[in-house]
């Protein structure tokens, strides 16, 4: 996916991880550290946090019991439970709503576990939007240079990610020299 990216996006990749190491760094170094409050609010958020996704997800061990009689059949249930939620929120099923996984919680997962966007799968969710929008959806209003409207997605970017600088409006006259 790296490879695939504008350069623009991965200069903004590149000075956000710069910059990250470069605060944890310097709050090393400053011996900067989180009080013991702090620290069991924030594992407090992240448990409860996960626990509320393995719930929605339908993939917690209790329910996972049931629908697997060896443990190698656990990654097949849970990819199948896992599908199915998709599928729901797809087709808006009440049985199964979108939430909003916690940045920080997206940014361990992450971390923690391999990952990747299947372009199959893009392809798939793109297919079903348009079943279920049907061909009377209305077309995207064209931008200003041409292109299609965009949306932002609900909560915000991933960690890290910066947002597009802002274009400073054209001046209406010269400004002058110092």
């Amino acid at each position: 996916m790296i490879g695939q990216a504008p350069d623009s996006t991965l200069t903004m990749f590149v000075k956000s991880i710069a910059r990250n190491a470069m605060l944890i760094n310097s709050a090393r170094e400053q011996h900067i550290k989180l009080t013991a409050a702090d620290d069991d609010s924030i594992r407090k958020a992240y448990r409860s946090d996960l626990s509320d996704m393995i719930q929605r997800l339908g993939v917690s061990a209790d329910s996972l019991a049931a629908d697997t009689a060896a443990r190698r059949d656990r990654a097949v249930a849970v990819a199948r439970r896992v599908q199915t939620f998709f599928n729901d929120v797809v087709a808006s099923s009440p049985r199964h709503t979108f939430f909003d996984v916690q940045p920080f919680l997206a940014d361990v997962l992450r971390g923690r576990y391999s990952w990747s966007i299947s372009p199959a799968g893009v392809d798939r969710v793109l297919a079903k939007a348009q079943q279920l929008r049907g061909p009377t959806a209305p077309a995207q209003a064209a931008g200003p240079s041409g292109e299609g409207a965009t949306q932002r997605a609900p909560g915000g970017p991933p960690m890290g990610a910066q947002p597009p600088a802002a274009k400073a409006p054209a001046p209406n006259r010269p400004t002058p020299r110092p």
